[in-house]
This record gives C-alpha cells, sequence and structure tokens, in this order.
C-alpha cells in the first residue's frame, strides 16, 4: 500500500505516462489486482482533493519518503516512527501524515492479549 501513494504523488515516475491513474494502474504491486488499485485510486483522489482544498492547489508539496524519526511521550508511552508523507505548506510549515490503510483489523499479540490495530494505533 505505501508503494502505491508514494508513487501516486511521484511526479517523477510518471514521465511516460498521461495521468497518475494510468501510471498506478499500468504498475505491478504486491497483493493488488485492477480491482482493489482502482478503489485505492479513488480513496487517494479525494485524498489529494482534501490536500488541495487545505493547501491550495498547485502551493503545497508533498514528500512521500522522509528520512527522519519523530518520538513523543504521551504519559508514561513513548511512541516512535517515521511519518508516511510531509506536506510542506506554502509557508513552510511542515504537516505530517501517518497513513492507516488495512481494510480489515489484523490480530496480534501484545503482552500475551490478543489486540487488533485499532488499539494498538490509538495512541498514534
Amino acid at each position: 500500500m505505501d508503494a502505491i501513494w508514494r508513487d501516486y504523488f511521484d511526479d517523477t515516475k510518471r514521465k511516460t505516462q498521461s495521468s497518475r491513474t494510468e501510471y498506478i494502474l499500468n504498475t505491478s504491486y504486491p497483493n493488488m489486482n485492477s480491482s482493489r488499485k482502482e478503489q485505492v485510486l479513488r480513496d487517494l483522489d479525494r485524498f489529494k482533493a482534501y490536500l488541495d482544498s487545505r493547501f491550495g492547489k498547485g502551493l503545497y508539496k508533498v514528500i512521500t519518503n522522509p528520512k527522519f524519526h519523530l518520538v513523543a511521550r504521551f504519559g508514561d508511552k513513548t511512541i516512535a516512527g517515521t511519518p508516511d508523507m510531509v506536506v510542506i505548506d506554502k509557508d513552510g510549515n511542515p504537516n505530517l501524515f501517518d497513513m492507516k490503510a488495512k481494510s480489515h483489523p489484523i490480530n496480534q499479540t501484545y503482552k500475551g492479549q490478543v489486540v487488533n490495530d485499532a488499539r494498538n494505533y490509538t495512541a498514534q
């Protein structure tokens, strides 16, 4: 999933393709059939429309492979990671995005208990 949204926002990967849609549909992604790609493209188009309305069309820069890590403390919990996307607005302010793209919860064992991703990502 990470690769498809990176490609969607990376203009340099589409040099020979006429559109984001054409590039995505003609590129192979693990565990993605054409129907799932079309569904993801609709979601990405809506997300891009959100970015355009929030920051102004053409007035922001999307970085889809940030090279830094973040660490934050919330009470007794520490959360660390790398954002999936950074959007730099026209004033140079960074806006961090961490995508969650699972279509169903995957159960995991945490401290001996089975929990799903919703619980794991609540603090994030």
